[in-house]
């Protein structure tokens, strides 16, 4: 019989916001039974699992897989310290969940990764932008979908709540599949810049180090915005209203375009100054004006389709191999928005 996988009975704790302490008062079990289980000490008997699972609301098998839990590629830095660390750890534990979940389903189902690794200590941010952007055969100007793009590439895209506003997105790697992700509070034009700033990590960074943040900032700035195509822009921009009748043609946020102008030296810093003076006097820092639809991921939805139209399984086939309730499924894929929902057909 297969052991208890102690890793997946912490992140179920985790996804489910509960400390050992708390999830101890919720099923009488001691928490130094717990503890030991989770660390791999104690193997615990039926009746606990039975417990555990009534709580969390994942089936028993769910506990007896084999599966590894993994970091982000790129750690929250800073804004980590400022996260508490049940809401750091449920974070992780929804993008780990997803993870395991789409690992499942990639079994049956073959992606294709297509992604142009960079030699960080060679090339500059600016110059792996434009890299990729051939890579990829992206025509001229704006990208109208970033999301479409870097899927096409076969990395996942997956939206979920981090139920705060500190972190906005990050990656997460496997030896084959890439994933990046995203905070679905974002507004639309800061969803696909932070699309960017990840990709940048996932194509640049193989090891951290104190320039990661700034690197991946500059990657996105060109990989958004080509210098070679919107410096004639540009140029001829000088007020804020110009400035921001760009926003809805470049897909990218006025505060973007600004720092956009600062990097190509296309004005003074005085200049720069007002700039950031009126986005303060016109309350843009809270919410610019002409908004960006949030773009949406596919790729999942992709997959659950082919597992029900093209491989056969029934819905009831499908919340068993990924070890999963109907309620549990619909509790971590869907919310409130519909546009969100994945669906099972069958």
């Amino acid at each position: 019989m297969e052991k208890l996988n102690p890793n997946l009975l912490t992140l179920a704790r985790e996804f489910c916001g509960l400390t050992q302490s708390e999830l101890s008062q919720k099923t009488c079990i001691v928490q130094g039974t717990i503890s030991k289980i989770e660390t791999g000490l104690l193997e615990p008997n039926n009746d606990i699992v039975d417990k555990i699972s009534q709580i969390t609301g994942f089936p028993n098998t769910f506990f007896y897989q084999r599966a590894d839990i993994l970091p982000p590629a790129t750690p929250f830095h800073r804004k980590r310290q400022s996260l508490s660390k049940n809401l750091y750890n449920k974070i992780e534990a929804g993008a780990n969940l997803r993870r395991l979940h789409i690992e499942r389903l990639l079994e049956s189902v073959e992606i294709n990764s297509n992604i142009p690794f960079s030699n960080d200590s060679v090339q500059t941010p600016f110059e792996t932008a434009k890299v990729v952007r051939r890579f990829w055969k992206l025509p001229k100007g704006p990208i109208r979908d970033l999301t479409r793009v870097i899927e096409n590439a076969g990395i996942f895209v997956i939206e979920f709540d981090f139920h705060t506003d500190l972190i906005d997105a990050y990656t997460m790697s496997t030896n084959a599949t890439n994933y990046i992700f995203i905070n679905s509070r974002l507004s639309g034009d800061r969803y696909r810049f932070s699309l960017a700033h990840e990709l940048g990590h996932l194509v640049m960074h193989n090891y951290i180090n104190p320039e990661i943040e700034q690197e991946a900032n500059e990657f996105a700035s060109e990989f958004l915005m080509p210098e070679d195509d919107i410096r004639p822009q540009l140029e001829t921009t000088k007020k804020i209203e110009q400035i921001a009748a760009l926003k809805p043609y470049w897909k990218v946020s006025i505060a973007a375009l600004i720092m956009r102008i600062s990097h190509l030296n296309l004005m003074t810093k005085n200049q720069i100054r007002y700039l950031w003076m009126c986005i303060s006097r016109f309350g843009w820092k809270k919410r610019e004006p002409f908004q960006i639809e949030r773009e949406k991921p596919t790729l999942l939805q992709e997959m659950l389709n082919a597992h029900n139209n093209e491989l056969g399984y029934s819905k009831s086939e499908l919340y068993k191999l990924l070890h999963v309730t109907e309620e549990l499924f619909n509790n971590i894929y869907n919310d409130n928005d519909t546009n969100k929902k994945l669906t099972l057909i069958k």
